[in-house]
């Protein structure tokens, strides 16, 4: 089972959603998607983990 985890300063929960199935038969890039619980409590170190958050939904970087 691959690990998905990722150690982001602040979050608790935040998984990369690489190499899950897409359409085609083809497979999500990793680090092209990301989700994670309260992106509000994301420190500034953790906005600057790799993979770097490009966007957010709901929440800008300060």
């Amino acid at each position: 089972m691959i690990d998905r985890h990722l150690d982001w300063d602040g979050c608790c929960n935040v998984r990369d959603l690489g190499g899950l199935p897409a359409r085609g038969g083809r497979a999500v890039r990793h680090g092209a998607v990301v989700r994670a619980d309260s992106l509000d409590r994301l420190s500034p170190a953790g906005w600057a983990s790799p993979p770097r958050p490009r966007h957010s939904y709901g929440r800008r970087p300060p």
